[in-house]
């Protein structure tokens, strides 16, 4: 099946290492047919008060059928995923959940070493997708927030 399912939905979380205060956050890429998409980051460790900060952008269904293939390709959805006997302690974290053809795949934060190459592929490939103009407005706002947050 080498066409982009109805029910085709990534969602892709990154979450800063353990730092404190105002150096922490984290983002979320959520892409889903026919082509919504939205980025938001969270500029702290979430909490009541703590903002989020939602962009909303567009893929168009040739972009998705391209990522779609892609995942085929490395075999992310036939994959009987593991994750890494000895994961690495602190440092940044991800996450990355694929629903298709009626399946969701969970793959895990640190998925074994050989697993762990076609991961970073497909996470390129999704980052790609969103706009670098919403990168470089989502890093101003962060910058701002942590000059605004640095003495408390």
């Amino acid at each position: 099946m080498n066409t982009l399912p109805d029910d085709f939905d990534v969602r892709y979380t990154w979450r800063e290492g353990s730092v404190p205060p105002p150096y922490y956050y984290e983002y979320r890429i959520h892409l889903a047919a026919p082509g919504s998409a939205e980025v938001t980051l969270i500029p702290d460790y979430p909490a009541a008060g703590v903002p989020q900060w939602r962009e909303i952008f567009s893929v168009t269904p040739s972009q998705l059928e391209t990522l779609y293939r892609h995942l085929l390709t490395l075999g992310l959805l036939s994959t009987p995923w593991q994750a890494a006997a000895h994961p690495p302690v602190g440092g940044s974290s991800e996450s990355l959940t694929i629903q298709a053809q009626r399946r969701k795949i969970e793959i895990p934060f640190f998925a074994a070493a050989m697993q762990d190459i076609r991961v970073n592929e497909t996470v390129t490939a999704i980052r790609a997708l969103v706009p670098q103009t919403l990168w470089d407005t989502l890093e101003m706002r962060l910058k701002l927030h942590r000059q605004n947050n640095s003495s408390k």
